[in-house]
């Protein structure tokens, strides 16, 4: 009797630890990877948090490169925007996140230049199965992607943003 219940309880530990590694996120090089799979799903991803003035993006480390229809994209990044959000506008009037998880990255002092911010974002993850080429105004032939210049294969429109972790530059 004692076996037996045992051996439920190893059981019913290992169905436990099997569905708790399901909640873990994805990397940005898995969901890219796998982009047709995870297209208009809810998903969650961690990953580089970049900022700039012409948008926000999250980028994959040590990633793959990325070759959609022959193309090969020269960054692997995901574009970030707030879901039901007005978005804010920069200088160049391009949309990006409105301050964008301002009150997480106050609490990251240590953020200083040349580190790095990582965070999961939970939210609909948007890409295309094929990106139609199109002529930018500098003459450069580019799929239509998304983000600044198009220069992303995918985009995320979060919900939630956590686990905001600074890394510092090294000296």
């Amino acid at each position: 009797m004692y076996l037996r219940a045992a051996a439920i309880a190893l059981g019913a530990a290992a169905l436990l630890r099997s569905q708790v590694g399901t909640d873990r996120p994805l990397t940005v090089c898995q969901i890219l990877s796998s982009r047709a799979a995870y297209s208009g799903r809810r998903v969650t991803v961690r990953g580089r948090l970049v900022v700039g003035p012409e948008g926000s993006y999250l980028m994959g480390d040590g990633c793959q490169p990325l070759v959609t229809d022959g193309y090969t994209w020269a960054a692997t990044g995901i574009d970030v925007e707030a879901a039901n959000s007005a978005p804010a506008r920069s200088e160049h009037g391009s949309a990006r996140p409105a301050e964008i998880a301002a009150a997480d990255l106050e609490r990251a002092p240590q953020a200083v230049p040349g580190g790095a911010i990582y965070v999961t974002l939970v939210g609909r993850f948007e890409t295309r199965l094929h990106f139609q080429m199109i002529l930018r105004g500098d003459g450069k032939t580019v799929p239509n992607g998304y983000g600044h210049l198009n220069s992303c294969p995918a985009r995320m429109v979060y919900s939630e943003m956590k686990d905001v972790a600074a890394i510092p530059a090294k000296r």
